[in-house]
């Protein structure tokens, strides 16, 4: 009710955070539903208000501490893309956004990704573990599946990398497109093949890697089964330490755990298909 009364005032955008932001929560089991016992909304206004006036507005609903606070002026374009700079991940691969140019006396791999629409700019650390690997682990040659591909970021290392061949996933239309967009920005569209179904993949893998949720991680074992070489290898990432048991627990009937990596809390799990013949012996 806080939302609508706010947006029928004139309110631009809502967001929601919990009052003393000690309640986070990262993924949700499929009957979960993420409550916080004391919610702080925000919203943003184009044009000066009043206090007397948003209590008029919000007359009926519950609330406290109501607060208003003025942005100061300054260019917020300049702002924001002093916070996205090159980052480097391993010995070769560099990530910076278009406006910034490859850095100076730099010798590698550079990869040109906007932050926007879709995840993957190289700022979180389940992103970082994979280009980590990918970087000490070239993919030349192979044939990669990046399974939630996201901005494309995964997919555009190993092509520049070497790879024979990539095919990026993704079950959102928005992350295909973007994914695209990246591909072409990076001169590898002709190596990227985008896809919104997993289903109509027919060839196997050298390498399948997937930066995506736990309970998802878990749901398509048997899928990865399918799609990757035997003795491939499956890169799992973005699992928090609470999950990453269940996460190995599903895998090690089907795959040797090779490694496990850990960066702030966020894990990765490197995997090696166990084949029929294997399984024999």
């Amino acid at each position: 009710m806080i939302e609508e009364l706010l947006f029928g005032y004139g309110a631009l955008s809502i967001s929601y955070t919990h009052l003393e932001n000690s309640e986070e929560f990262y993924e949700l089991n499929s009957n979960e539903v993420p409550l916080w016992k004391l919610v702080k909304v925000g919203a943003i206004f184009e044009k000066k208000i009043a206090d007397n006036d948003l209590n008029k507005v919000l007359e009926k609903t519950i609330y406290s501490d109501l607060s208003i606070s003025i942005f100061k002026e300054k260019d917020w374009v300049k702002s924001y893309q002093k916070d996205h700079i090159p980052l480097k991940f391993g010995r070769n691969l560099w990530v910076f956004p278009t406006w910034h140019e490859p850095p100076g006396n730099s010798k590698g791999i550079f990869i040109k990704i906007d932050p926007g629409m879709a995840f993957g700019s190289g700022s979180h650390e389940t992103t970082q573990l994979c280009l980590e690997y990918l970087d000490k682990n070239n993919p030349k040659k192979q044939v990669v599946i990046d399974f939630g591909c996201g901005s494309g970021i995964l997919s555009i290392a190993a092509a520049l990398l070497g790879a024979k061949n990539v095919i990026a996933i993704d079950n959102d239309p928005t992350a295909i497109s973007v994914t695209n967009f990246n591909t072409k920005l990076n001169s590898v569209d002709s190596k990227i093949l985008t896809t919104l179904d997993y289903k109509e993949i027919s060839c196997k893998a050298d390498l399948v890697i997937a930066n995506i949720f736990s309970n998802v991680l878990i749901y398509l074992k048997t899928t990865f089964y399918r799609l990757i070489k035997p003795s491939g290898v499956v890169v799992l990432s973005g699992i928090i330490e609470g999950n990453l048991k269940s996460v190995l627990e599903a895998y090690e009937d089907s795959f040797f755990i090779e490694n496990v990596h850990n960066k702030n809390g966020w894990y990765m799990i490197i995997l090696r298909k166990i084949d029929e013949l294997q399984e024999a012996h």
